[in-house]
């Protein structure tokens, strides 16, 4: 047997164990950020009457039926059950790796706090960001564009991709079950052009996106970043994380723009 192909047969019950662990983890408030989504959306629901869908969607981020567990869970069955997609063993080793690293507990909290930070910024200021500075400060502090509530979560694998629209253009769009996320940024279109010029801190963008993006997607955003060059998303590591774990602080050590 080829030796990838070896650990690629071991490393998949681990991954899917790591996976099963972390949805225990979920399902008995185990997950800091998760129990503080559960929290911060229990406390909204109560006074803001206008986001209340939204509120729920984000809410399911305090579940395994969230769309950052549910990516996870996408992307291992694509390693298990399509592998004849990827470029080579070696890739889906990688990508194998990935998605083990990703379900980490601590990594995974972090990770939540792109979600939670959301219904943060839809308190105005009552409740506290988490993991992040806040908003008014990254926004100074990066000289980023104000995309609105749901600016976070622009870019984020887990609620919509970048689909091209037109020669060298790429406009974002949210997937059915976030489409609601659309009403709350501005302007109500964003091209990927104007978001990598002018984007502010995110986990996702900042320090999470190595592992926590498919090697498919990671091949169009590398394809979106070479139209742009210099001024491509990831040229630049903006700043804003707070108080990040272990694992998430030597990620963002090892940032680079692919």
């Amino acid at each position: 047997m080829d030796p990838v192909e070896e650990q690629i047969d071991h490393k998949l019950p681990l991954t899917e164990r790591r996976l099963a662990e972390l949805k225990s983890d979920l399902d008995n408030n185990q997950i800091d950020n998760a129990r503080h989504i559960e929290s911060y959306a229990k406390k909204l629901l109560k006074n803001d009457s206008q986001h209340q869908q939204l509120i729920e969607l984000l809410r399911l981020n305090a579940s395994a039926q969230g769309q950052i567990y549910q990516v996870l869970v996408q992307r291992l069955q694509t390693v298990t059950d399509r592998s004849h997609l990827f470029p080579s063993q070696e890739v889906r080793y990688q990508e194998l790796l990935d998605i083990y690293q990703a379900a980490d507990p601590k990594f995974f909290s972090d990770a939540l706090s792109d979600p939670l930070n959301v219904l943060a910024d839809l308190s105005a200021g009552e409740l506290d960001r988490i993991n992040a500075d806040s908003k008014p400060q990254t926004l100074a502090e990066n000289q980023a564009q104000d995309f609105g509530y749901a600016a976070l979560l622009i870019g984020h694998p887990g609620f919509g991709s970048w689909q091209q629209a037109g020669k060298n253009q790429y406009q974002w769009q949210w997937f059915e079950h976030s489409k609601m996320l659309a009403k709350s940024i501005t302007p109500a279109s964003i091209s990927y052009r104007d978001w990598a010029k002018n984007r502010d801190y995110s986990f996702y963008a900042d320090i999470g996106r190595a592992l926590m993006t498919s090697v498919f997607i990671r091949a169009e955003q590398q394809q979106a970043e070479l139209l742009l060059g210099e001024d491509g998303a990831f040229a630049e590591q903006r700043r804003g994380d707070n108080d990040l774990s272990a694992v998430s602080l030597v990620l963002k050590g090892t940032y680079h723009r692919e």
